[in-house]
């Protein structure tokens, strides 16, 4: 399918430049490939280096992986609470079966071991439903700011080939670009447009000056 559209592509921009040039294939009985396809009007691009060099990316992946540590420091923390809850229940249970105790002593110990258990069942769930939701929100935040990336990315893509006049815009890291002049890659101009808001780093010594 992807070759498919890269040779309607190509094929259209070339009909095109007939009808530019008043001409078409039932005028001239062929159209010359040479002459009918205006590769200035192609140009191609390498998504992969864009996501690599677009610092909103970067952030994206920055806060996921912020709220990924968070989660697993919060995991930990449950989990070894859980730990201790069970070494209670468990616990209880040998002290219950102490032979030394009374019948009423016993009862009193297996009581407060079902309660123990009981609270480790809860903890339990609360591992598994903290684990599930977190994963869904995170899972969430990347999905919908990585498809606000995507639309941002084809906005630049779009505003610059608009600009420049380029009716057909390919991505080299598709199969179904096999080859592509270095002179139609206007990656560098995407990621300049793209990086062009990105705040500068705040330095020691603008810090200090602020300050002063």
């Amino acid at each position: 399918m992807k070759k498919l559209v890269a040779l309607l592509c190509v094929v259209g921009v070339g009909y095109l430049s007939a009808l530019d040039s008043g001409k078409t294939a039932s005028d001239s009985g062929k159209v010359s490939l040479s002459a009918s396809l205006p590769f200035k009007d192609i140009a191609i691009v390498h998504t992969s280096r864009i996501k690599d060099k677009y610092y909103k990316v970067k952030e994206l992946n920055d806060i996921l992986g912020k709220n990924i540590d968070a989660v697993q420091k919060e995991l930990l923390s449950m989990a070894s609470d859980f730990d201790k809850t069970r070494k209670e229940y468990q616990e209880l249970i040998d002290r219950s079966e102490n032979p030394a105790l009374t019948e009423e002593a016993k009862k009193k110990v297996k009581t407060e071991a079902e309660d123990k258990l009981i609270a480790l069942k809860q903890k339990e769930n609360a591992i598994l439903d903290f684990k599930t939701n977190s994963e869904n929100r995170i899972s969430k935040l990347s999905s919908e700011e990585g498809a606000k990336i995507v639309t941002m990315i084809r906005q630049k893509i779009e505003n610059i080939a608009k600009t420049q006049g380029i009716l057909c815009v390919l991505d080299s890291d598709s199969p179904g670009v096999l080859y592509g002049e270095d002179s139609l890659d206007i990656t560098d101009n995407v990621i300049g447009a793209l990086n062009a808001d990105q705040p500068k780093p705040v330095t020691s010594s603008s810090t200090a000056s602020a300050k002063n």
